[in-house]
């Protein structure tokens, strides 16, 4: 669990330039090296001119707790208090949902590329083939020693079916290609739809 803490604080949109100077200000009592802070944000408000909230992020709300009450932070008030500011707003909040974009294909170690290229004998088979790679082929793929990712494309104004596979090395990827594994899961289904055309291997440069 995360405990967030947030503050919201009013003040006098002209003294905006001193309120957000003072939270700038090294000076200020930031929770940086406290125990448990994780990570915190001062926003202010671009359509309420004069409100700022202060939300940070602990990994237990007693962390928060000694933080609060040591000097440091007990001086905030009074000093945005003398900038006009005060809080309207205290509360503490626990995380029920993680929201966060989908993490990027682990490629960084990948030692050895192979793209295959095949021609869709008819394009009325792509939804057909379409459906394999996302219930069944990119797994058999995937779950095979020494992948790191796999994508597939379609062209359909050029009737090809595209493979693209990040491997450890060029000679596990051989191997598995060369198995009864590879035949079963990806050979033999593929061979419905598509006629192999050729494949490239590289080295990524990154």
């Amino acid at each position: 669990m995360t405990y967030a803490r947030y503050t919201q604080f009013e003040y006098d949109p002209a003294r905006r330039d001193e309120v957000l100077a003072h939270w700038r200000d090294p000076e200020t009592s930031h929770p940086t090296n406290e125990p448990g802070f994780v990570r915190g944000f001062v926003l202010d408000s671009l359509e309420q001119p004069g409100l700022l909230r202060v939300m940070t992020l602990w990994e237990e709300p007693e962390q928060f707790d000694a933080y609060f009450a040591s000097p440091g932070h007990q001086a905030i008030g009074g000093t945005m208090g003398e900038r006009s500011a005060k809080i309207t707003v205290r509360d503490g909040l626990e995380d029920v949902l993680l929201l966060a974009p989908p993490a990027a294909p682990e490629r960084d170690d990948a030692g050895h590329v192979r793209i295959i290229r095949a021609r869709i004998r008819d394009n009325a088979s792509i939804p057909a083939l379409r459906e394999f790679w996302r219930t069944s082929g990119r797994e058999a793929l995937e779950s095979a020693e020494g992948v790191h990712a796999s994508r597939a494309y379609v062209d359909e104004a050029a009737g090809l079916f595209i493979i693209q596979v990040w491997w450890s090395d060029a000679e596990t990827a051989t191997a598995f290609v060369a198995s009864d594994e590879h035949e079963a899961k990806l050979t033999v289904p593929l061979d419905q739809w598509v006629d192999r055309i050729d494949r490239a291997e590289a080295t990524p440069l990154d």
